[in-house]
């Protein structure tokens, strides 16, 4: 596990670190007596912003790499720091963490990106910080397990700063996670981060900042970050965030002008993807047809004749596009005539005859563009849902 954790830990750029709390304002004046805590100290970038603009707080720091707190520790010499590995289910009994528990005012945080279990720290963590809805959850990761750390430690009316990736915020498998926290919490800001954010890494993440136990608000500031600077922001009604919390999809919500339009599933289209993936077709060695197929432009093609085999085809008048892929969401194609298997990264639309050049027009335009990138979700490889799929405005 450690050395999994050390590959997984993202450091926080400095521009996200001071962006992340300076949107915190957990005190309105003086910060003489307050507590933090700073769960995946990591090399310091948040608790560097944290102290400089607490000066007079008392910071607590936690990470799972004896290394780097050896030398954290050299830069932060008032702040008192504990190698915990808080993914273990011992974390959620040791001495310290039951000592800070409901103590904390502020809680900055940068957690790990790793898959995880819906295991007996993760359900005793939910009771603790009464989101007992959420051990309904099928999948839970990581950055999860940290953020109900972090609400554990926190005293109510306690702000929380956390950077969570894209899956937390837009996935639909974490719709009940979001639909307890905006119901249990203040959410008063989540702020997209640029893509790219992290070096060497092509991971969507967010800024999420809280109040624990707070009455919420009638709505929420969802935002656009360049930077270590704002560069859009909305405001939505808290009753439509469960759904999803990012600004690319509330900033393409706002604007859209949706007159004379239908959605897929409205004219009739079907969408499937492919029953296999391209390794297995590789392996059997016959041709077929993947996201790498797609062109960068949009345009009609011609695919080889092949047999079925049972597989599932793309066929004449079919349109093909990409279900996964963060360089190739959003690309798409019309076969003119052949056929080929597709793979499971490849959804093939089919729709009623009078409707092909109208959905073949809508799909190719600026519009569905925006409409891609407003709606695609995933940390590192993005996907687009069959169900948004077929909410896909055709213009007629």
């Amino acid at each position: 596990m450690q050395r999994i954790m050390n590959l997984a830990q993202h450091f926080t750029p400095n521009p996200h670190a001071s962006l992340l709390v300076q949107k915190m304002h957990p005190f309105a004046g003086d910060n003489k007596g307050m507590n933090g805590v700073d769960l995946g100290a990591g090399r310091g970038a948040l608790l560097y912003s944290a102290t400089r603009e607490w000066k007079k707080a008392s910071f607590f720091g936690v990470d799972v790499s004896p290394s780097l707190l050896k030398i954290i520790r050299r830069h932060f010499p008032s702040v008192r720091f504990r190698c915990l590995d808080l993914l273990n289910a011992k974390s959620l009994k040791s001495k310290i963490l039951t000592d800070l528990a409901e103590s904390r005012d502020v809680a900055v945080c940068n957690p790990p990106f790793l898959n995880s279990c819906n295991d007996a720290l993760f359900r005793d963590l939910c009771r603790a910080v009464n989101l007992k809805d959420c051990c309904k959850m099928s999948v839970v990761t990581s950055d999860v397990i940290f953020l109900l750390h972090n609400l554990r430690l926190l005293k109510k009316g306690g702000t929380l700063g956390i950077i969570l990736p894209d899956g937390l915020i837009t996935g639909k498998k974490f719709q009940i996670l979001r639909q307890s926290l905006l119901s249990n919490h203040r959410i008063e800001a989540v702020i997209q981060l640029p893509d790219n954010s992290f070096p060497g890494i092509e991971v969507t993440t967010h800024i999420l900042i809280l109040r624990k136990d707070m009455t919420p608000a009638a709505s929420v500031k969802i935002m656009q970050a360049g930077t270590g600077r704002i560069i859009g922001e909305l405001n939505v009604e808290i009753s439509a965030l469960e759904q999803r919390m990012d600004y690319s999809y509330w900033h393409w919500k706002f604007i859209a002008t949706h007159a004379n339009t239908l959605t897929l599933a409205e004219i009739g289209a079907d969408a499937h993807r492919g029953t296999r993936s391209q390794l297995f077709f590789e392996n059997l060695g016959i041709n077929y047809f993947h996201t790498t197929g797609l062109p960068t432009a949009p345009k009609r093609i011609t695919l080889q004749r092949s047999k079925s085999l049972g597989f599932r085809m793309a066929e004449s008048q079919d349109i093909l596009t990409a279900r996964v892929g963060k360089r190739c969401i959003g690309r798409v194609t019309f076969v003119r005539k052949g056929n080929l298997p597709i793979t499971d990264c490849i959804y093939r639309v089919r729709v009623p005859k009078r409707w092909v050049n109208a959905v073949w027009r809508s799909l190719i335009s600026d519009k569905a563009r925006d409409w891609f990138s407003a709606h695609s979700h995933g940390i590192c490889a993005q996907v687009i849902s069959k169900s948004d799929l077929l909410n896909f405005p055709v213009d007629y």
